[in-house]
């Protein structure tokens, strides 16, 4: 499954946000709770050593179709998920050879990533500006302490959105364009529609 690098990379952002402070598992990422798109993003790009190691999709897809054939490689697209989950599902079903009804029985209403609410975000925010004996507590807690006080800090539910530094949806479409057009040329999905970087 591919997913429009432009509105993937915040989406990664968030959860590496929301992951860094409960699993303290990115070191990459700093001792603080929070860190801005930006920031994280050259963090990021410094671990992988180019930006173009961050969107390996298409050569991922490429090497699979070389080492496997086209015919044993699907390709699905992130947005189509959100469209229509059911046709979504049914699609890789069908490319899998299984019962259709069964697997969408399986998902439906299934979703493992919850993302971060904008309460949390600014939650973090004052957390990693403060020199609190909060802040000294959570380090020290467990990662089950910091999921409970995370969710404490939901506010009213309103989903975090963050955007991209146009200097980086720049560089991002840049690096990922060729990729998108051999996908589109190859399996014939509708990135067009869903503004892929062409």
């Amino acid at each position: 499954t591919i997913r429009n690098p432009l509105t993937q990379t915040p989406s990664l952002y968030l959860q590496n946000i929301k992951a860094h402070f409960i699993k303290q598992n990115r070191p990459w990422m700093g001792g603080q709770p929070y860190i801005d798109i930006d920031e994280w993003l050259k963090r990021k790009i410094a671990k992988r050593k180019s930006l173009d190691n961050l969107f390996t999709y298409s050569r991922n897809i490429q090497t699979a179709v070389n080492l496997l054939g086209k015919e044993n490689v699907g390709v699905f697209v992130f947005e189509e998920l959100v469209d229509n989950p059911d046709q979504y599902y049914a699609a890789i079903c069908n490319f899998i050879g299984i019962d259709v009804t069964q697997g969408l029985e399986l998902v439906r209403q299934k979703h493992l990533n919850q993302r971060i609410t904008q309460a949390q975000l600014e939650y973090l925010q004052r957390l990693s500006k403060s020199l609190s004996w909060e802040k000294i507590l959570l380090k020290i807690m467990g990662r089950k302490y910091r999921g409970l006080i995370f969710r404490a800090n939901a506010g009213d539910g309103i989903l975090a959105k963050v955007s991209l530094p146009p200097q980086w949806e720049k560089e991002i479409s840049d690096v990922t364009r060729v990729g998108n057009r051999w996908i589109i040329e190859n399996y014939h999905l509708p990135l067009g529609k869903y503004d892929y970087p062409l």
